[in-house]
C-alpha cells in the first residue's frame, strides 16, 4: 500500500542545501551547507572513519564529555571539506575587507567559533527538514492573497 499523503514529504539528498545564518554575529553572516547525515556520504564515512575508538566506548556505555569534545573538533576540521558547499556571505576581517571562502578559511572560522555556537551550527545542519524544498502548489492551505491578509493583522 502506498501513502499518497508522503508524496509532498520531499526528498534530501547530498545535493540538498541550506542557508545558515549567524543572527547573533554582527552582519548576520551565512553559510550554505549540505546535510551533515548519513545521504552525505563523503562526510558520514569520514565521520565513521575517525570514530572508531567513539563506537567502541558508546557500544559499551563509555560516553564522557571528552568524547563530545573530540567529536565535535572532529566536525570543526570534517565541515568545511564535507558539509560546506563553498558559498558565503558577510565573513570579514579585522579590516572589514570580505573574507572568500576556502576550506581553510571555514576551517579557521570553526576553530573561532564559540562551542556554543557551533554546536548550534552542527544541530542545524542534523535537521533534515531543513534541506527540504516545499513545492508551493494550489493545494496548498494558504495561498499569496491569504498571506497577505494575515499580515495585516
Amino acid at each position: 500500500m502506498k501513502f499518497k499523503n508522503l508524496k509532498s514529504a520531499g526528498n534530501v539528498t547530498v545535493n540538498s542545501t541550506y542557508r545558515y545564518y549567524f543572527y547573533e554575529l554582527d552582519g548576520e553572516p551565512w553559510i550554505e551547507v549540505r546535510p551533515a547525515a548519513e545521504c552525505n556520504k563523503k562526510y558520514f564515512n569520514a565521520v565513521l572513519r575517525k570514530q572508531k575508538a567513539t563506537r567502541r566506548k558508546l557500544a559499551a556505555g563509555k560516553i564522557d564529555t571528552a568524547m563530545l569534545k573530540q567529536n565535535r573538533e572532529e566536525d570543526r576540521e570534517l565541515f568545511p571539506k564535507f558539509v560546506c558547499t563553498g558559498k558565503w556571505g558577510g565573513w570579514t576581517d579585522s579590516d572589514g575587507k570580505e573574507i572568500p571562502f576556502s576550506i581553510e578559511n571555514a576551517k579557521d572560522l570553526f576553530d573561532q567559533l564559540p562551542d556554543y555556537m557551533f554546536d548550534d551550527f552542527r544541530a542545524e545542519c542534523n535537521i533534515l527538514s531543513n534541506f527540504v524544498d516545499i513545492d508551493e502548489d494550489e493545494d496548498s492551505p494558504l495561498d499569496e492573497t491569504d498571506a497577505e491578509e494575515a499580515a495585516k493583522n
